[in-house]
C-alpha cells in the first residue's frame, strides 16, 4: 500500500519520492526511510559489485559483441542482485526461495559466460579467475538463503 504526501520539513528519501512504504510491508525499510532491506544483505552488496565488475570488464569486449555476449553477460549479472532485491520483499518463503533460485542460476550464467569469453581471449584468465571466486562466494551465500527458505517437514 502507498501513500501520497507532502511535508515541508525533515524530507526523507521516502518524502522527497513523494511516497510513504506503510508497515504492510514488515519492515523493508529503515526507521528512516532511506534504504531497503535488501541493500544490508551481503549477499545482495556482493552481486552488485559483481554486476558493476562485469560492465567494467565488457567495455572492453569487442563491439560486435554488443548484442550477443556482452548483452548476455551484463543482463546475467544485474539478474542476480534485482533477484536477490525482490526475493527479500516477497511475503513466503516460498516465493522467497524461487526468487534466490533464479538469482542463483543467474549467476552461474555469469560465470558460464566469462569462461567462454575467457576461451575467446575477450578477457584475461585472471579475470576469469576472479568472477569464478566472487560467483563461488555468491552461490554460497544464495545456497544458504535457499536452504533458509525450505520447509521444515520432520519424518514422523
Amino acid at each position: 500500500m502507498v501513500v501520497i504526501f507532502a511535508k515541508v520539513k525533515e524530507i526523507s528519501l521516502a518524502q522527497y519520492l513523494g511516497v510513504l512504504v506503510q508497515s504492510v510491508v514488515h519492515g523493508s525499510m529503515d526507521k528512516n526511510n532511506t534504504t531497503f532491506g535488501f541493500e544490508r544483505l551481503e549477499v545482495w552488496q556482493k552481486a552488485k559489485e559483481l554486476a558493476t565488475h562485469i560492465y567494467q570488464i565488457t567495455k572492453t569486449w569487442p563491439i560486435e559483441e554488443k548484442y550477443g555476449l556482452i548483452s548476455q553477460t551484463t543482463r546475467a549479472a544485474v539478474s542476480v542482485s534485482a533477484n536477490i532485491a525482490e526475493g527479500s520483499a516477497r511475503f513466503t518463503k516460498k516465493e522467497k526461495k524461487r526468487f534466490y533460485e533464479i538469482a542463483f542460476g543467474s549467476n552461474i550464467e555469469v560465470i558460464n559466460h566469462l569462461i567462454i569469453a575467457g576461451e575467446l581471449n575477450f578477457c584475461s584468465e585472471h579475470e576469469v579467475n576472479i568472477i569464478r571466486l566472487k560467483g563461488m562466494e555468491i552461490s554460497k551465500m544464495l545456497s544458504g538463503l535457499i536452504k533458509n527458505c525450505q520447509e521444515y517437514n520432520p519424518i514422523p
